[in-house]
């Protein structure tokens, strides 16, 4: 076994998702950014029998508890693990893949196992069933854009990733709407979601490889940030028939028309929500943009973060 081992990694962006059903030969795809704050910070250090603390404690066991088997461990490691901070459950942020894979990756760490894969960490934990943004972000960061899985994949395969620039900021808003959707209930929603027209699939390819990633690496803010407010409310309108509409709650749909409406180019949900994104240039946006949702419509402090990408852990 070895000392401490600590690992940290940024929260998760959805911007949506780009197709699924029989006729795709690729399932899911996506489009998304890693960003902090919030992070997921982990530690795994020694002790005479295995414990864990902190937020997310109890899901942090249960994950353990799949590596024991997955990997046929004897019996739970001997180690006090403690999850020092963490981003809200199910507020599409990417929460329950930083903690699968923090924790698989600390406790191989700590275990000696040797270097394990992206794959590997991702099939012991389970994650990427679907979306693998936050599986390809976790190491590395940045902008990253996957176009599913083939059969057999256990990720999306990743077609880019990109660093943002330093000086662009991501204000987040936790509306007041419902958790969003994970675990079995987002298992059943997807019973329930219609395939993905290819109409629609391609259009959302188009946005992300020819719009998106170009804008990203050129650091082209307006085109960047007007195409994922774009993809953004088409891949969400994928979801209508189990979201009531084209986002979650009709606070994020005046949310987010009210912040277009006032030239705010990048605005959206991440995931099932109920966080909505706001892109702007620079830290003095991002503090003026705070400080009128707070004027205008009543936000809280705690409701209304900003943050920056992340380039890697």
């Amino acid at each position: 076994m070895s000392e401490a081992v600590s690992v940290t990694t940024g929260s998760r962006i959805h911007f949506g998702l780009i197709g699924w059903g029989p006729e795709h030969p690729r399932q899911f795809g996506g489009v998304g950014v890693m960003i902090e704050p919030p992070s997921l910070q982990l530690r795994a250090s020694a002790a005479p029998a295995f414990s864990a603390h902190g937020p997310l404690a109890e899901r942090a066991t249960a994950i353990v508890k799949r590596l024991v088997r997955h990997w046929q461990l004897n019996a739970l490691p001997a180690c006090r693990l403690e999850v020092v901070s963490a981003s809200s459950e199910h507020a599409g942020l990417g929460t329950g893949t930083a903690l699968a894979l923090a924790t698989a990756s600390a406790l191989a760490q700590f275990l000696r196992r040797g270097e394990a894969s992206l794959e590997e960490l991702a099939l012991a934990t389970g994650r990427g069933l679907r979306s693998a943004i936050g599986a390809h972000g976790f190491n590395n960061g940045g902008l990253i854009y996957e176009d599913g899985k083939a059969a057999g994949d256990v990720l999306g395969r990743l077609q880019a990733r990109v660093t943002l620039p330093s000086e662009w900021r991501f204000v987040l808003v936790r509306t007041g709407g419902p958790p969003g959707l994970g675990g079995d209930d987002e298992r059943r929603a997807f019973e329930l979601v219609p395939t993905t027209p290819l109409k629609t699939s391609a259009e959302l390819r188009r946005l992300a490889a020819d719009v998106i990633v170009p804008a990203a690496r050129a650091k082209d803010f307006q085109v960047f940030a007007s195409a994922v407010a774009d993809y953004n409310h088409l891949a969400g309108s994928c979801f209508a028939s189990v979201q009531q509409g084209d986002y979650a709650s009709a606070e994020i749909a005046d949310l987010v028309g009210a912040l277009r409406n006032r030239s705010v180019a990048g605005v959206g949900q991440s995931s099932w929500g109920p966080t909505v994104f706001a892109i702007v240039p620079d830290e003095a946006a991002a503090h003026e943009l705070k400080d009128s949702l707070a004027r205008e419509r009543g936000y809280e402090t705690d409701r209304v973060s900003i943050a920056s990408a992340t380039n890697g852990r």
